[in-house]
């Protein structure tokens, strides 16, 4: 397995890797047969999260830090508690520059405030780019660079 979860297959292939597909959430999975003749289904990035971090501990999940699913690069992940990573799967993304010019991502903006001392309403106008909400205590909205 490559770091980018490619897994080498023992047979012959046009690409000369184990076919993988998504899963209903668009995770990628490996189906495998096991000693016993069952199938197996594994997840790609706990695989590669194994094989080129460690072992996973009990109660945490592999997150995907962009987002991307389909990204499954070893350096694209995190271990998240279960409650974090459903916080950050059904939250809102909120993107702002800090006051020293530096991309922060949020996903929880009510706690992102609380641990920063900001207003949450206001963050979410300076998000929106409500008029006269350019910014607040230096916290400005992240624009992508072209």
């Amino acid at each position: 397995m490559d770091a980018s979860g490619n897994i080498k297959s023992l047979y012959k292939t046009s690409t000369g890797f184990r076919k993988v597909f998504p899963d209903k959430d668009g995770y990628l999975k490996l189906a495998t047969k096991g000693t016993d003749g069952k199938t197996y289904n594994a997840f790609i990035h706990r695989l590669v999260y194994q094989v080129w971090i460690g072992e996973i501990p009990p109660g945490m999940s592999v997150d995907h830090i962009d987002n991307n699913k389909i990204n499954n690069h070893h350096s694209n992940f995190q271990l998240l508690s279960m409650e974090e990573n459903a916080v950050k799967g059904n939250a809102k993304n909120w993107v702002f520059l800090n006051p020293e010019g530096q991309k922060v991502e949020v996903y929880n903006l009510e706690g992102f405030c609380r641990e920063h001392n900001l207003h949450p309403s206001h963050m979410a106008y300076v998000h929106n780019e409500k008029p006269s909400y350019n910014q607040h205590k230096g916290w400005r909205k992240y624009h992508e660079q072209k």
